[in-house]
């Protein structure tokens, strides 16, 4: 199966350390649901897959980085719902 490969940056600072959480709790959480591989730098988060999961991966990040520009804050039932 060919591997897909897809980079998702985080608009500020301050987005990013809501999006992964306390001690990184949120993007751990995160990377333990995704069947997509996913890792970070700094506000850059890579993901490597599948291009299904990869797709599904993207799309549930943005999503919760939408919820972050909205609410401020992310939590693990944010990532659940």
């Amino acid at each position: 199966m060919e591997q897909k490969e897809a980079t998702v940056t985080i608009g500020n600072n301050q987005q990013a350390i809501v999006f992964f959480g306390t001690g990184d709790k949120n993007f751990r959480y995160l990377k333990s649901i995704c069947d997509a591989e996913i890792w970070a730098r700094g506000a850059e988060i890579y993901i490597k897959g599948s291009e299904e999961d990869v797709n599904y991966t993207r799309d549930l990040i943005n999503s919760l980085i939408d919820v972050v520009e909205v609410e401020g804050q992310l939590s693990i039932n944010n990532i659940n719902y």
